[in-house]
């Protein structure tokens, strides 16, 4: 086992050590223009580079429109789910008195633990 871990140790330093081995990868921001460098065998961001407002080509006031629409979407969203969970809250109560009134109407008395002993 002793040299399983040695091999292994051994392995990582030649790939550290390898120039062949570092690789690195450029993403764009789609958003905000910045460019990201990446480096998949570290797993690891090493740099990211400020895209300028040019490049992306919005303005303030493009900015705050987009923001207000986004917040009432988020509003109307918000409402949809509230709408939703209330539909769902009547639908359950409904489902548990008509479950109430069926187990009165049961004769049978209830199922105590005590009678599974």
């Amino acid at each position: 086992m002793r040299k399983m871990s040695s091999d292994k140790a051994v392995k990582k330093n030649v790939n550290r050590a390898d120039p062949k081995s570092f690789k690195t990868d450029m993403l764009s921001c789609p958003h905000c223009g910045n460019k990201l460098f990446y480096d998949p065998n570290q797993k690891k961001l090493l740099r990211a580079v400020p895209g300028t407002s040019a490049e992306k080509g919005f303005s303030l006031e493009q900015a705050v429109a987009d923001l207000k629409t986004e917040q009432s979407r988020a509003d109307e969203r918000f409402r949809e789910a509230m709408e939703a969970e209330n539909r769902r809250k009547t639908a359950l109560s409904g489902l548990f008195e008509k479950s109430l009134k069926e187990a009165g109407k049961d004769p049978r008395p209830p199922v105590r633990p005590f009678d599974f002993d």
